[in-house]
């Protein structure tokens, strides 16, 4: 229980026949004792991470209870601290706050500066991920040493500042103008207050964070000065803009390239559509990274000569600028260039036909996914590789049924060490939805088939870990795969293997569900494999 933590950890170690018997109550418990880290990497990170799918309600308390032990225990156990107090930032939960505070000013007798770097850190990002807006006032107070707990040195106030930019966003702006104004904090933080500055600007918040740094600007100096003029200019202050405008008249000659494209992508960001015509003059630049500058400053511009600009840009001979140009065309609805490239790709062989593919494919083009719908049965070998490659990559309608087709048609070499099969599967993990048709096609006509049955279910695996991905979609797909497990008639392998796969979206309703499915599992190496990894893991 957890009476005796922090002290040194005694957890019984189990008999390599000893079946897994524990509860729910019993598995929080041996999860909070696990975090000492002594044991596989593997095993570390599923369990930090397993806080952010178990019901704070239930694992809260537990950790609230294990961080306010070990502050006070021995120094030994800052370690495990550390480990606790990342376990808490994924559960999200504000109630974590007061806590993690007091953490991230624990001593260490072991450090130079007497505060426990490791856990100071770990500490501080996990407010980040704890904390509402409501509390950020608090956490305020603390930064400026006005309330909280004492000892919270400058490296703290670094992180600190990061956690409460994430907490407010815009609202965060007039403190770090308070900040810029007391010269102690500057001096240590102006790294800090810029970095965070910038980042709220690329959010979409220059007008906010604009005014608060307009009164130091001529205390800036090198490239912080270009940077904080970037930022004025975005927020719509002259005093940047002319900044901008005199490096641009200075910076000539090929030494100066990187400079320019800077400079460019700068002027581009301006409110309004009037800097334009500015930025349309460097479009015959003869750097390419100045172009390449351009094409990302006027994307997302409306204007015939935007249009006509980008339009020149999609020949560039540099591949980078042609496809940023083609890619911005396809998004505004301009298809001349993209259609040359199709032509191409209809009628021409060889380096030109696979620079007209690379551009669609970089573009991304959904027509290029019915031409490779097309061919893809007919091609063969490294040909056949490259349309399924297309077909991967682009999330069009005719993607899924073409990468089924190939999967359902007999098995074909593709390169040396890849097949028709094992890259068709590969490829339809970049698609949600070829999950139901896989898993309609591994509980029918796949199910016995000792090569695809493999494939598919590791497919279905993959897509769980897929962002876009609905959480209503990756509930099925795991009750599947749990199912498949419980399944006395699937594959012993499968059984075995599939919770290793999806161990990362695993929550403790499914541990015990796993606990359940070994204990009525009559193969004797399906129940030791199922009773290792849930020994190991939970």
């Amino acid at each position: 229980m957890l009476h005796s933590y922090p002290e040194h950890l005694a957890w019984r170690k189990k008999h390599f026949l000893e079946p897994y018997q524990f509860g729910r109550s019993q598995i929080l418990e041996r999860l909070i004792q696990k975090l000492s880290g002594a044991t596989t990497k593997a095993c570390f990170e599923n369990i930090r991470s397993l806080f952010g799918r178990i019901p704070p309600d239930e694992t809260v308390p537990l950790l609230k209870d294990a961080i306010l032990r070990l502050i006070k225990g021995d120094p030994a156990s800052r370690t495990i601290l550390q480990n606790t107090c990342e376990a808490a930032g994924f559960t999200q939960d504000p109630r974590l706050v007061p806590v993690l505070m007091e953490a991230a000013v624990t001593r260490s007798p072991m450090s130079a500066s007497g505060i426990h770097a490791g856990v100071q850190r770990a500490a501080l990002e996990a407010l980040g991920a704890c904390a509402r807006p409501a509390q950020a006032p608090l956490l305020w107070d603390w930064f400026f040493d006005r309330k909280g707990p004492a000892g919270l040195n400058m490296m703290g106030r670094a992180l600190l500042l990061r956690s409460l930019v994430r907490i407010q966003g815009p609202g965060a702006a007039p403190n770090l103008g308070k900040i810029l104004a007391d010269s102690h904090l500057r001096h240590y933080l102006q790294a800090i207050v810029l970095e965070q500055s910038q980042k709220l600007c690329e959010q979409g918040y220059a007008a906010q964070v604009a005014p608060v740094l307009a009164p130091f600007f001529q205390e800036f100096q090198g490239m912080d000065r270009f940077m904080v003029a970037a930022m004025l200019h975005q927020g719509g202050i002259l005093q940047g803009t002319e900044v901008l405008r005199q490096t641009l008249a200075k910076a000539k000659g090929p030494a100066q390239g990187g400079l320019r494209a800077q400079m460019v992508l700068a002027l581009g960001k301006g409110p309004g559509p009037h800097w334009v015509q500015e930025v349309l003059a460097y479009s015959t630049d003869p750097d390419g990274g100045v172009r390449l500058a351009v094409v990302e400053a006027i994307k997302d511009k409306k204007s015939p000569a935007v249009a006509e600009a980008l339009e020149v840009l999609a020949e560039d001979p540099v591949d980078q600028v042609r496809r940023a140009a083609m890619k911005a065309l396809l998004a505004m609805g301009r298809r001349s260039a993209l259609d040359l490239r199709l032509d191409m790709l209809e009628k021409r062989t060889g380096a030109p036909m696979y620079r007209a593919l690379n551009d669609l494919l970089a573009a991304g083009d959904p027509r290029l996914a019915k031409v490779a719908a097309r061919r893809v049965m007919a091609a063969k070998g490294e040909e056949k590789f490259l349309w399924m490659r297309v077909l991967g990559r682009l999330r069009a309608p005719e993607s899924v049924p073409a990468l089924l087709k190939v999967l359902q048609a007999p098995k074909e070499a593709l390169t040396k060490g890849e097949d028709s099969w094992h890259y068709g599967a590969l490829m339809l993990s970049n698609h949600p939805e070829a999950a139901k048709p896989l898993m309609k096609l591994a509980a029918g006509p796949w199910k016995k088939d000792p090569e695809r049955r493999p494939r598919t279910l590791a497919t279905l695996a993959r897509l769980l870990f897929l962002d876009d991905f609905p959480a209503a979609g990756k509930k099925e797909v795991l009750d599947f795969l749990l199912g498949v497990v419980a399944d006395p008639e699937a594959d012993p392998r499968d059984r075995i293997m599939i919770p290793y796969a999806v161990l990362r979206r695993i929550g403790l309703d499914e541990a015990l569900r796993l606990k359940r499915i070994m204990l009525r599992a009559k193969e004797p190496h399906v129940r030791q494999g199922l009773n290792d990894l849930l020994w190991e893991f939970y």
